[in-house]
Parts: structure tokens; C-alpha cells; sequence
């Protein structure tokens, strides 16, 4: 599995890469990763335009031009690839295709199906169940010597 510095390396490539980019469409060719896709993805997320990708923990979170987050896990084997055409053919483990709208593809590729992909709106990550239980981001100003001490006494 991907560890936090290697998921942050993946949030700057991807932002520097798909910040301002439009989504023309989606398909997911699988439904059985660790949780199945949202059934509303493709519609969610056309015409929609990807702004800031953040972090929090191991999830990847892609902020749409909408009240929307697309939230994503690597999983153990997951890659996102930005391909500058469309390829001549899909591997068997590209579950997620975007097509961009200036003719590049974001294709997730995930051989072991532990990563996710999911819809959050955004005025309500804190309460995810993805994210209700996270503590404090090792950078957050809330992450300090007493917080970790008063974690540690539980």
C-alpha cells in the first residue's frame, strides 16, 4: 500500500496535471472494487470541472466545480495514469476511464481492487464515514504534542 508521502507525491503530479481540466465523460468497467462506484458517477462528474486535489490521509480528494468531491484510495496496487490520447486498447485492471474534454484520459488502473472511488459533497468530509474517525493531518496545527499525548492515554 502507498504510504502518505507517496500519496501526497501522486495529489501534485495529479494537480499539476488536471487542475482546470474538464471531465467529458466517465465509464467504470468494473463495479467490485473495495466498495462498488457510486451509481451516479458518470452523470456527477460530466461536464464538470476538476479544481484543487487535495489529501486527507491516504485519500486522494478531487474537487469538482460543483458542491462535489470525488474521493479516491490507491488501495495496495492503484495508479492513476493521465494518457495523452485515448489508448488503442484498455487494460483488464483499468476500472475507471475519464475522458478529459482537450482529448486527454485519467484511467485508474487498480490490479488487487482495494482502492475506491466515491462522491462526497464537499461541506461534509469532516462526517464522511471515510473520514469521521481520522485524527489530525501530521502538518495540522491541531496535531501537537498534547493532542498526541491525550491520544496515546486512551
Amino acid at each position: 500500500m502507498p504510504e502518505l508521502p507517496e500519496v501526497e507525491t501522486v495529489r501534485r503530479g495529479l494537480e499539476a496535471a488536471l487542475r482546470n481540466a474538464e471531465i467529458r465523460s466517465v465509464e467504470t468497467r468494473r463495479s467490485d472494487l473495495r466498495i462498488s462506484f457510486p451509481q451516479n458517477l458518470a452523470q456527477a462528474l460530466a461536464g464538470r470541472r476538476i479544481g484543487a486535489i487535495g489529501r486527507r490521509a491516504k485519500y486522494l480528494l478531487f474537487a469538482l466545480d460543483s458542491d462535489d468531491v470525488l474521493i479516491a484510495h490507491l488501495g495496495m496496487t492503484g495508479r492513476f495514469s493521465v494518457m495523452p490520447e485515448p489508448p488503442k486498447s484498455y487494460g483488464t485492471h483499468d476500472h475507471a476511464i475519464f475522458a478529459l474534454k482537450d482529448g486527454r484520459m485519467l484511467i485508474f488502473n487498480d490490479a488487487r481492487r482495494f482502492g475506491l472511488m466515491t462522491l462526497a459533497k464537499k461541506g461534509a468530509l469532516a462526517q464522511h464515514p471515510l473520514f469521521a474517525a481520522l485524527g489530525p493531518e501530521p502538518f495540522d496545527k491541531t496535531f501537537s504534542a498534547t493532542y498526541l499525548k491525550n491520544a496515546l492515554l486512551k
